[in-house]
């Protein structure tokens, strides 16, 4: 018996200047209200003079103002 299965994947690109906790929460918002159910997965890149942690920490909460 043969089984055949059907994958469907759909990757999306959103680019984004944020870099501050404030505009990491804005995102995420934004993220979270256009695509509710979306899993997601990040690739950041951020000058070091950066809030790092406070960014990282915007984006792995995961909450909704």
């Amino acid at each position: 018996m043969f089984i055949s299965t059907i994958v469907m994947i759909m990757i999306m690109s959103i680019h984004s200047v944020a870099h501050t906790k404030e505009s990491a929460k804005a995102l995420m918002n934004t993220i979270r209200m256009a695509f509710p159910k979306a899993r997601l997965a990040f690739v950041v890149a951020m000058a070091s003079d950066k809030d790092h942690a406070g960014f990282a920490r915007e984006i792995l909460s995961g909450k909704l103002c």
